[in-house]
């Protein structure tokens, strides 16, 4: 069956060691969107963070973010949004309160951080009784940290909240979103509202929140650089992404069903 839809990561998979997109990989999703091929962006990056690298390349196209929690068209408009639940996303950030840990919220008021130098494009933390004086609804927790032995402490102690989903896309990071959210999950909505077929969309990644793409479709690819976890993960191994690995597992496909060579655009 021909391949209708790519979906793919951002971070590590489709941008490349300079937190780009390269020319080749441009070309190649040109070339497949000019084939009638969708592409949807998959991260755990808030549409404010994700669509000005997706501009800056000349790449239109919708993008499934937070880890799952949202799906919004190329203009930016929301389809779809999973929230965490508010007590439980109340009781976390309590408890992160307590840690004294950088965090970054993801709301339907706005992203707000601990830490506005690292997250440049947040507002500052507001205090809590402002935030849930405005009812905001949460769509990702994001807990990061250059002290490993905080991250577990804090992995841990939130394995007692429920209807929540834990995950981490690089070591010094952990990602809470509601259970509901997943990038595997969202993704066959995604299908659905599409009217796309699993047997019809190719998935790529690298980290362990792409697990729910990777291990639920048949045509998932783990980039080189991923851990090795995340290789078993995927049906097969590609090159890193510093090597293009997106780009060329493209030009294979559109070759493949189309005849279609480097530099069609």
């Amino acid at each position: 069956m021909s391949i209708k839809l790519l979906v793919s990561d951002m971070d590590g998979t489709l941008l490349n060691e300079k937190h780009k997109i390269s020319s080749r990989t441009v070309r190649a999703l040109r070339c497949a969107m000019a084939a009638g091929i969708r592409m949807v962006a998959a991260t755990g990056r808030a549409w404010s963070s994700a669509s000005p690298l997706l501009e800056e390349a000349g790449v239109s196209c919708d993008a499934i973010l937070l880890n799952g929690a949202e799906f919004r068209r190329s203009d930016g408009n929301i389809i779809f949004r999973e929230s965490m639940e508010t007590g439980t996303a109340r009781a976390i950030l309590q408890m992160l309160s307590e840690e004294h840990a950088d965090v970054e919220i993801n709301t339907n008021i706005g992203d707000f951080s601990t830490n506005v130098e690292f997250c440049s494009q947040d507002r500052p933390m507001p205090e809590m009784a402002w935030l849930w004086d405005r009812n905001p609804k949460i769509q990702k927790i994001f807990i990061f940290s250059r002290e490993h032995a905080d991250l577990v402490r804090i992995w841990d102690k939130l394995e007692r909240f429920e209807g929540i989903s834990r995950t981490t896309s690089l070591a010094w990071n952990i990602e809470v979103t509601s259970d509901k959210a997943d990038k595997g999950k969202m993704l066959k909505r995604v299908l659905r509202y599409y009217a796309i077929t699993d047997k019809e969309v190719a998935v790529f990644g690298d980290g362990a929140n792409d697990r729910g793409m990777l291990e639920g479709f048949d045509y998932s690819c783990a980039m080189g650089n991923s851990p090795e976890a995340v290789k078993g993960y995927a049906k097969k191994v590609i090159g890193a992404c510093t090597e293009d690995g997106v780009a060329v597992e493209i030009e294979h496909i559109l070759k493949r069903q189309m005849g279609i060579q480097n530099g069609c655009l």
